[in-house]
C-alpha cells in the first residue's frame, strides 16, 4: 500500500493505492481419497463427484449401472476449512457364469455422495429358474437374457445435495428370453438399452461440457453404462467435436475398445461371458479466478465529478 498526494504534475492523483490481489483459477482432481483445501479467496467452486461404476454380469450377463453423478456449480466454500474425499472403487465384474456383477463404491466429499452404479445381472442356470438379478445403484444394473426386473438408478432419490444435483438412470429390465444378449446398465445421462433393434448399449454417459456444466471442469463423459453381452458397447460417450459417436465407440462411458469401465470415468462394466468390473470414481474441484480490491487512487478530477453528482461517499 502507498499514497500518492496532490501535486502540480501528477494530474491530480490523490488518495491510497491498494494493489489488487489476484487468485489464479484452479481444477483439482482426486483419484484416491484426500482432503481439499481451497485457495484463500474462494467463497464458491464447480464441485464433481463420480462413483464407482457396477461389474457386469456373467454368461448373457447384464450391464453394470454407471456410477451415480453429483455436480453442483455454485457449491459454497469456507476457507480455510478442510473438506476430505473418498473416491469409490469400480465393481467387480461376476468371475464365472450365472453371476451378477458387484455395486460400485459411493464416493463422497462436501456432504455430498454419488452412488455407486448397480451389479448387471447374470443369466439362470436351469431354464425357466430366475437367474442373479442385477442391483440397484448410482443408476442401475442391466437384466440378463433371464435375470428380472428392473434397477432403478437411486442417484437423483437421494437426500438433500446428492440428489437434488445428482444423475442416474435405470437399467434396461430382463429378461430377454431366447438370446445369448443381455440389456444395458443405467447411465448418468440416459437409461440403458434393450437388444433389440441392434441395442443393447448401456445408458448414455452425461456430458459435462455442455450448458449447465463446468467445462473448467476438464471431463468429458462420466457415469456411463456398461453393455450387455452381445452388445456393440456401453453408454456412449461425448466428443465435443463430433457429437455422440456411434454405439461401438465406446464401453462404460469412455472405453474405445468396448470393454469395462474406464478408471476414473464411474463407468459401469460390460456384461459377458465373464462380467467386466466397472471404473472407479472421480472428484473434481474447479476455483475460479478472482481479483479482490480496488486502487484508492483517484484524480482530482473525478473526484469534482463525482462529488457534482452527488456520488461521492
Amino acid at each position: 500500500m502507498s499514497t500518492s498526494l496532490d501535486t502540480p504534475n501528477n494530474g491530480g492523483f490523490v488518495g491510497i493505492v491498494y494493489e489488487p490481489t489476484v487468485q489464479s483459477a484452479l481444477t483439482t482432481t482426486f483419484t484416491g481419497p484426500g482432503t481439499f483445501n481451497s485457495q484463500p479467496l474462494t467463497s464458491a467452486a464447480a464441485v464433481l463427484l463420480v462413483a464407482g461404476g457396477g461389474g457386469g454380469g456373467a454368461y448373457a450377463g447384464g450391464g453394470g449401472g454407471g456410477g451415480g453423478v453429483v455436480y453442483r456449480e455454485d457449491q459454497p466454500i469456507s476457507a480455510p476449512t478442510s473438506y476430505p474425499i473418498s473416491i469409490g472403487g469400480g465393481g467387480t465384474g461376476a468371475s464365472s457364469n450365472y453371476q451378477a456383477g458387484a455395486i460400485g463404491g459411493d464416493t463422497t466429499g462436501f456432504s455430498m455422495t454419488a452412488k455407486g452404479g448397480g451389479g448387471g445381472g447374470g443369466r439362470s442356470k436351469y431354464p425357466g429358474i430366475g437367474g442373479s438379478p442385477a442391483s440397484s445403484g448410482g443408476s442401475g444394473g442391466g437384466g440378463s437374457n433371464s435375470s428380472a426386473p428392473s434397477q432403478p438408478g437411486t442417484q437423483p432419490g437421494q437426500a438433500g445435495d446428492s440428489g437434488t444435483y445428482g444423475f442416474g438412470n435405470s437399467g434396461w429390465p430382463g429378461p430377454i428370453p431366447n438370446t445369448n444378449f443381455g440389456a444395458g446398465g443405467g447411465g448418468a445421462g440416459g437409461a440403458g438399452g434393450h437388444p433389440d433393434g441392434g441395442g443393447r448399449i448401456g445408458g448414455q454417459a452425461v456430458d459435462v461440457n455442455t450448458p449447465g456444466f463446468s467445462a473448467a471442469i476438464g471431463l468429458t463423459a462420466v457415469g456411463g453404462g456398461g453393455g450387455g453381452q452381445g452388445s456393440p458397447g456401453g453408454g456412449i460417450g461425448y466428443d465435443p467435436s463430433t457429437g455422440y459417436p456411434a454405439p461401438t465407440a465406446v464401453s462404460g462411458g469412455t472405453n474405445p475398445a468396448g470393454g469395462g469401465g474406464v478408471a476414473n470415468s464411474g463407468g459401469g462394466g460390460k456384461g459377458d461371458a465373464g462380467g467386466v468390473s466397472g471404473g472407479s470414481g472421480v472428484v473434481k474441484v474447479f476455483e475460479p479466478g478472482i481479483a479482490n480490491n480496488t486502487s484508492g487512487k483517484w484524480t482530482l478530477q473525478d473526484i469534482y465529478l463525482f462529488r457534482s453528482a452527488n456520488n461521492w461517499i
